[in-house]
């Protein structure tokens, strides 16, 4: 019979040696959890392991979850539920849209420029937009709670504006770690700088206050005749870190470029420092929290060429030449074109990415208006088209292919109750994607398929 040789108690400073390994605990009787190298965060040896059920607000009704396929895991073992009405639910493949919605409409001659939006757990999908009508500007926060319509929060700013150089706000929102809502802007200015306003919400978007009219503390974007444009924004919370990636295309098309630029807050969003403007190829950038502190780049850097770069914590500059040259890794080069170019800068392209059950997923436009989906299950270190297979083709990449003239334009992605939601604009208004979720008739697969639940 064995010895329990497990302590009763381990207190204090707890060092890793060699002296603490499994010799030192009775495994038949332990209640100690696997750590992974972040104190206090338990983690699986291997990937895709856990089966994790979560649900939000009161639940009464009885829910069962049983096995669709076995398997090892990682490898096909998938799983479905059902509730008291007994219809089974399984989860829809990744690259197959399950529903689009409209969530801002344009009529006349308003539309909307750009748009920022986030997720909470509860299941609230918050989006803070900037519309245009005729030279007003109106930056509006509005929230969707399920099963319930869109409700406008706050009017932010209205400004009538005429001319030049910066006519666009870039919206961007996000939630900070003690569940507060972020909502930051760039000023409409007349002068060659912009600058940050900065609002915050600590009751779930019912009233907002302004934090600052000039949070950035390092100005590093000029809009002047020989600045930049401002193509995207975005926030990125990663252990307490507010990181605001900015996307910026030079005037000066000639002799310009395409820089990510970013700027980080370690006082929840109150003041922005740059780490410099740095990146030659870096147009339309998306930007998503990894796990571990990470944060994942995806990226335009040539006409034909999707790319990705990673930070192991938000502090580190990713653009800049020697750490893009070491790190860089590209999704997909020479299948698509993603971009136009005039002289040396890249126009008109759009990328989003986001992480979903331990995968990460970028989906980017082409020139021809359809959109292209990519994943890596390996942390960005390696990417396969999101059908997981390179046969037949570029064609196992197809997200979505628009029979219309209208343009897409500003991807971004959010997960919003199990499914991930490829936001965007059309003409005039704010529209999103639903890609997998469950329902009671999955699709079929039509190319291999990746093992979406793994248990």
């Amino acid at each position: 019979m064995g010895t329990n040789t497990t302590p009763d108690k381990m207190r204090g400073f707890i060092l890793p040696t060699v002296n603490i390994t499994s010799d030192n605990i009775w495994t038949a009787q332990s209640t100690f959890s696997q750590q992974n190298a972040r104190a206090g965060i338990a983690k699986p040896v291997q990937s895709f392991t856990g089966l994790t059920l979560a649900m939000a607000g009161e639940q009464s009704e009885t829910i069962t979850v049983e096995t669709i396929e076995g398997g090892t895991p990682g490898e096909k073992a998938s799983f479905g539920w059902f509730g008291s009405d007994s219809i089974k639910l399984g989860q829809n493949s990744n690259n197959v849209i399950t529903d689009w919605k409209y969530f801002s409409f344009g009529t006349g001659t308003s539309f909307f420029d750009d748009y920022g939006a986030c997720t909470t757990d509860d299941g609230t999908l918050f989006w803070v937009s900037e519309l245009e009508i005729g030279g007003l500007y109106t930056i509006a926060v509005r929230r969707q709670k399920r099963n319930a319509a869109p409700e406008l929060l706050q009017t932010l700013l209205t400004a009538s504006i005429s001319g030049s150089p910066n006519t666009t706000a870039k919206p961007a929102i996000c939630e900070l770690k003690d569940g507060s809502l972020l909502v930051c802007y760039f000023d409409y200015t007349q002068v060659d700088q912009v600058n940050l306003f900065v609002w915050r919400s600590h009751d779930g978007g019912d009233n907002w206050t302004q934090v600052s009219r000039r949070a950035m503390v390092q100005n590093d974007i000029l809009v002047g005749a020989s600045g930049v444009h401002i193509d995207t924004t975005q926030l990125i919370v990663s252990d307490d870190i507010v990181t605001l990636m900015v996307g910026t295309r030079s005037k000066v098309t000639a002799l310009g470029r395409n820089a990510m630029v970013q700027f980080i807050s370690r006082d929840s969003g109150t003041s922005f420092f740059t780490l410099g403007n740095y990146g030659e190829d870096h147009a339309f950038p998306s930007a998503c929290a990894l796990p571990d502190g990470q944060i994942g780049f995806a990226y335009v850097s040539a006409t034909d060429t999707i790319s990705f770069l990673k930070v192991p914590f938000p502090g580190i500059a990713a653009a800049t030449g020697t750490y893009t040259t070491e790190n860089e890794v590209n999704i997909s080069a020479g299948a698509k074109t993603f971009a136009t170019q005039t002289g040396t800068t890249l126009q008109d392209g759009s990328v989003a990415i986001w992480f979903q059950n331990e995968r990460i997923f970028v989906a980017a436009r082409d020139t021809s208006n359809d959109i292209y989906g990519f994943v890596s299950d390996d942390l960005g270190e390696t990417w396969e088209f999101i059908a997981q297979t390179n046969t037949p083709g570029v064609n196992t990449g197809l997200m979505y292919g628009p029979n219309s003239s209208t343009l897409i334009k500003n991807l971004k992605a959010v997960v919003w109750e199990g499914r991930a939601m490829l936001m965007l604009t059309t003409k005039q208004s704010i529209a999103g994607m639903m890609f997998g979720g469950w329902s009671n008739v999955q699709h079929p697969e039509l190319v291999t398929q990746p093992a979406r639940n793994p248990v």
